[in-house]
């Protein structure tokens, strides 16, 4: 009997949103959501959202409805890395501007001495090259809520993210960095296309005191 192929397991695919204080190197990270996508449906299957202590004093102007007093009750990074981590290692990642998204991320993970490494991901700013706003409202996707929050962000973005880029090898996938079938990735043992994110070891967070 001829042995049955081995299916390697699907991976996580995880729709993500950071909120910055601005557009620079040296600017930092005030809110930060995740969407894990189920892999055979890309239907929501788990968010994390956090509003992150940028220690600046800037970093409330860009988020609607959030104050610099929540900002200064909120984790600092080296204090949500861990959670962070554990949602983003080993994934594919999909965001509107990717190259953004993961350079936000390498940026503070290496304040802390740790490696971040997006891999290839899934960017469904390159697939339809409008902003998110535009691209959702031209495909019905509805942005409810307070624009320009990560949760709601990740939450679009994982919905355009299913309306983009599951058209086949050769749609609009092509233009987002790779292909992939529509809604399978049955791997069938061989690798992925993509290359997934990958972060080193986290240390543990200095306790703060109140």
């Amino acid at each position: 009997m001829a042995a049955r192929a081995r299916t390697a397991p699907l991976p996580r695919l995880v729709a993500i949103d950071c909120e910055t204080t601005g557009l620079g190197r040296d600017d930092r990270i005030v809110e930060f959501a995740a969407v894990t996508l189920d892999p055979l449906t890309w239907e929501p299957a788990n968010e994390y959202d956090t509003l992150i202590n940028p220690e600046r004093e800037e970093g409330a102007r860009r988020l609607r409805g959030v104050t610099p007093s929540m900002l200064d009750e909120a984790p600092t990074f080296a204090e949500a890395a861990p959670a962070l981590a554990s949602r983003l290692r080993g994934v594919i990642l999909i965001a509107h501007n990717l190259a953004f998204d993961a350079r936000m991320l390498a940026c503070e993970f290496g304040r802390l001495g740790v490696s971040f490494d997006a891999g290839a991901g899934l960017c469904t700013y390159r697939a339809t090259r409008e902003r998110l706003a535009t691209a959702c409202r031209r495909r019905g996707i509805e942005l409810p809520g307070r624009w320009h929050r990560a949760l709601t962000d990740a939450r679009a973005t994982a919905a355009l993210a299913r309306e983009v880029l599951d058209r086949g090898r050769d749609g609009p996938l092509a233009a987002a960095g790779g292909r992939l079938p529509p809604l399978q990735l049955r791997l069938d043992g061989a690798p992925i296309g993509f290359g997934t994110a990958q972060v080193g070891r986290v240390p543990r967070a200095p306790v703060r005191e109140a």
